[in-house]
């Protein structure tokens, strides 16, 4: 946790240098310092435009063995490692975890409201489940293992609809075909099914 933090706080210091650094360059009276500036305040437009995107497109896919987390959406990252500092931090299961840090996408609120559901209503749900099974301890390379699985599934899903990136609606989805019990027991109290997370412009 400490880690992840440290790593985006260097990143954020770093932007906002160049930044400085592109607005004084560009002001300078040397034309070469002028031109190093322009190439900087290029490069961070650069950056801004592909801000909420994967590293790589799904649409793209090499031949041979893939890494699954170049096609993950930053949104998508953020889930996975959130939900995987609780699980080992605050026990539980990763799935419930998952499904909980799934509620704060936009999109996922979306598919529940068209679903009738109130995700604040889902949210104290999985909180309940997570709560009764929290003497579950799971060790790292658990975790692990089963997010693997878990991103596995949704890059396979993400492909079916024929997406660009591995997105939360697909994290979401796969859970919802879960066979563990406490998950099936989540989405079977909401009375969702997976079917209806498949249907076309739900999460729209």
């Amino acid at each position: 946790m400490g880690g992840r933090f440290l790593t985006r706080l260097f990143v954020y210091a770093f932007y906002g240098s160049l930044a400085a650094a592109s607005i004084v360059l560009s002001f300078a009276e040397l034309r070469w310092m002028q031109s190093l500036g322009v190439f900087f305040i290029l490069l961070l437009i650069d950056r801004l435009i592909h801000i909420n995107q994967a590293d790589r497109k799904l649409t793209e896919l090499p031949q041979g063995k893939i890494n699954l987390n170049e096609y993950l959406l930053p949104t998508t990252t953020s889930i996975i490692e959130k939900a995987s500092e609780r699980c080992y931090f605050l026990s539980g299961h990763i799935e419930l975890w998952l499904v909980k840090q799934c509620f704060d996408q936009a999109e996922i609120k979306r598919g529940l409201k068209h679903l009738e559901i109130k995700w604040k209503v889902a949210d104290k749900k999985v909180n309940q489940i997570i709560k009764a099974d929290q003497q579950r301890r799971t060790t790292k390379e658990e975790i692990k293992k089963l997010l693997e699985e878990v991103i596995q599934k949704a890059g396979e899903r993400a492909l079916e609809r024929e997406g660009r990136y591995v997105e939360p609606q697909d994290l979401f989805t796969v859970l919802a075909k879960s066979r563990l019990e406490l998950t099936r027991d989540f989405f079977n109290s909401l009375d969702i099914r997976p079917e209806d997370l498949e249907k076309k412009g739900i999460f729209s």
